[in-house]
């Protein structure tokens, strides 16, 4: 009795344990929700910053903007702190009672630099925690645009010191926003671009997860174009008023101001519930030669400073549904919008449209990461307009997987993007001995009328085609090379040639290189349009003799751009080159029992078209053990070769039936033997499976089908 008293004593002890565990648990959650009432109930409505980034030519205007917002800081329920960056150095302020004090003297920082950003956000919270948070960045801007991308030479952020930026296509302001977010534990309720042309839908679409309401413009934005003290003012007068709410103030004190072009304040939080494949799939079902008429009619946005022309990249997309007769709520994103007399037809939502199809092509790739085109395939919709495709796949990157015991790996690789659908071809070597190498300092090896140029990929220079008229310019390896069983060749390209595709106007200026074996030239591959980026070009070449290199440059009577600089050409002479497999439509590729020996992959993307990708990077694969014997054709129905990894020059290998007899015994010298398919008898085997063996070596089968 009293073994049970005691141990039902101990019970109620661990329940009692239990209890006060889930008393505190419960008291810790009242505590927190407490601590969250208080501060909801406590904590000051706004806090407004400034990300003023201007260590470049913006520093005397983002010097007077300083000046006008430090009149402010009255309502203890608004809290308004800059970070000004210019040549001098970064500084941060907190304006109070219609002065500033300084906060930081930080120095020269990186505006751009994530890391620093972050520093600043956390900063901010801890020292200026509010239920609501507005972001102005100030600098100059470029819609979608890559980092500092070379047709604008500005981004969204670009501080001249350390001469990065944050471009949006690559990702970058996306990052900063999510990063915000992340720390504020909450939206940035408002945020504020005070930049040229950032009123696109690529740039709403990278941010809408991360704020509410966004100020911007999809025009070039003038110095003052804002009201900043109106809004200030209202907002230290109200602070009760929503993000909603200021938003319709702030476009109705851009209308007040008059400020020449378009201002939009966007709804993110609407555009984040928005389905846009029900516009992509309307378009679809239009007519091409419709779409020409409906796109050259649209108003678009210049990115200089001049009127508005039909070819303008940056098109008003909601006039172009319009104008479709697309009936779509999309133009709810915006709360309130504001143009002046020039833009009248405007509707406030860029994107991006170009008519050209040499600058689509200029700018697909960079174009492909966008969430916008993630989420509406934008691309697949220009390229269904242009009615074009010369587009080569992207090049993938190779990774391999661990050698496993039957000489097994996967190989995979990154995606190719293309506009028409991709499949991949994988190719190996063992070895590779270069047979061309071409620093293209002088013309030794070379005749033509080329020309040297001091503008290379890799000094001392780079071999140019010249610029010009109805020219037809060439140069010729003078001696001819051997690609036994194939090769690679490489070369770096930088390039800018006339590309133009409007309506029914097609003219191009073609750099071609062609190869000979003494039957005519073939064309490797043709180039044209713009790229002064260096970038490598790799090519297959099939086994030849007598093989012959040469390039040539062919321009007409009209627009003639920059021509066409090559450097650093190789070529590759491969030994033991081989294929697998036909078009391969996955990702991947398993390859088992791989004979003994060091093997090098690659892979090129081809799209339906035919069009042919750069190859991808080597990698190299090391199979230390020998493989199992194999036979092809498998199964057979007469004869079939056995393929045998072996060291030695001669031996026996045994055929066994599925019950384990021994059919026939063959000889070999090398690592091949013919088996007609018959017993010792010289009878014919039936169908079945057979078994190969030799002492020493792994086993395998082979399989034989009837007659």
């Amino acid at each position: 009795m009293r073994r049970a008293i005691k141990k039902k004593n101990d019970n109620r002890d661990i329940k009692t344990d239990e209890s006060d565990e889930k008393y505190r648990r419960n008291h810790l959650f009242i505590i927190i929700a407490l601590i969250s009432f208080f501060f909801n109930a406590f904590a000051r409505d706004w806090t407004v910053l400034f990300y003023l980034c201007a260590d470049n030519s913006l520093a005397d205007a983002a010097t007077e903007l300083l000046e006008k917002i430090s009149r402010f800081g009255q309502s203890p329920q608004v809290k308004i702190v800059c970070l000004i960056d210019r040549p001098r150095g970064t500084e941060v302020y907190e304006i109070e009672k219609g002065r500033r004090n300084l906060l930081l003297a930080l120095g020269e920082r990186d505006l751009a630099s994530l890391a620093f950003f972050k520093e600043f956000i956390v900063y901010c919270r801890d020292n200026y925690p509010a239920k609501n948070y507005i972001l102005f960045f100030y600098d100059h801007g470029n819609g979608w645009y890559p980092t500092l991308s070379p047709l604008l030479r500005k981004a969204c952020l670009y501080d001249g010191s350390s001469g990065n930026s944050v471009g949006v296509s690559n990702g970058e302001l996306r990052a900063f926003f999510k990063t915000a977010q992340e720390i504020l534990r909450k939206k940035v309720s408002i945020v504020g671009f005070d930049a040229c042309l950032m009123g696109m839908i690529e740039v709403l679409y990278e941010i809408k997860e991360f704020a509410s309401i966004c100020f911007a413009s999809p025009t070039l934005v003038s110095i003052d174009a804002y009201d900043y003290e109106g809004f200030l003012d209202t907002l230290e007068k109200n602070p009760r008023l929503n993000a909603w709410q200021l938003g319709r103030i702030w476009i109705e004190l851009v209308r007040k101001k008059g400020s020449e072009g378009v201002y939009g304040a966007y709804n993110l939080s609407a555009l984040y519930q928005f389905n846009l494949k029900k516009i992509r799939d309307e378009i679809l079902k239009k007519e091409r030669g419709m779409l020409w008429e409906r796109r050259k009619e649209s108003s678009t946005y210049p990115l200089i400073e001049r009127e508005a022309l039909p070819s303008d990249p940056h098109t008003d997309l909601l006039h172009f549904l319009s104008l479709l007769g697309t009936k779509t709520d999309l133009g709810k994103i915006i709360l309130g919008l504001y143009t002046s007399e020039e833009f009248k037809n405007s509707s406030g939502l860029a994107v991006w449209f170009p008519t050209n199809y040499g600058e689509f092509k200029r700018w697909s790739v960079d174009y492909l990461g966008l969430e916008f085109n993630k989420a509406i395939s934008w691309l697949k919709v220009l390229s269904f307009f242009y009615g074009i495709d010369d587009i080569k796949p992207t090049e993938v990157e190779l990774i391999g997987g661990e050698v496993g015991s039957e000489n097994d790996f996967n190989l995979s690789w990154s995606s190719s993007f293309d506009l028409s659908g991709v499949s991949y071809q994988l190719f190996s070597f063992s070895s590779a001995e270069t047979v061309l190498f071409e620093d293209c300092s002088d013309f030794a090896r070379w005749e033509g009328d080329f020309l040297k140029a001091g503008r290379f990929n890799s000094p001392p220079s780079a071999f140019y085609s010249g610029a010009g008229s109805n020219l037809n310019k060439s140069l010729t390896l003078k001696e001819e090379l051997t690609l036994p069983e194939g090769g690679i060749l490489s070369l770096y390209l930088s390039h800018q040639t006339e590309e133009v595709y409007y309506d029914t106007i097609r003219k191009r200026d073609i750099f071609y290189i062609e190869v000979s074996s003494g039957q005519g030239w073939e064309t490797v591959d043709s180039i044209y349009g713009g790229d002064l980026r260096w970038r490598r070009h790799t090519y297959l070449i099939p086994a030849t003799e007598g093989l012959k290199i040469r390039f040539r440059y062919l321009t007409d009577s009209t627009t003639n751009q920059r021509g066409v600089f090559i450097d650093d050409i190789l070529l590759l002479s491969l030994h033991q080159f081989r294929r697998y497999g036909r078009e391969i439509k996955r990702q991947g590729f398993y390859i088992f029992n791989q004979p003994r020996g060091g093997y090098n992959f690659f892979v090129r993307p081809v799209d339906s078209l035919g069009n042919k990708g750069f190859i991808s990077n080597f990698l190299s694969v090391e199979i230390k053990d020998p493989g199992r014997p194999f036979s092809l054709p498998s199964p057979f129905s007469s004869a079939t070769k056995i393929f045998l990894d072996v060291d030695f020059p001669k031996g026996d290998i045994l055929i066994i039936d599925a019950l384990g007899r021994r059919v026939r015994k063959l000889s070999f010298e090398g690592p091949e033997v013919l088996f007609d398919g018959r017993d010792k008898r010289g009878r014919s085997l039936p169908p079945g499976v057979y078994f190969i063996k030799y002492k020493d070596m792994k086993g395998g089968k082979i399989c034989k089908t009837g007659r």
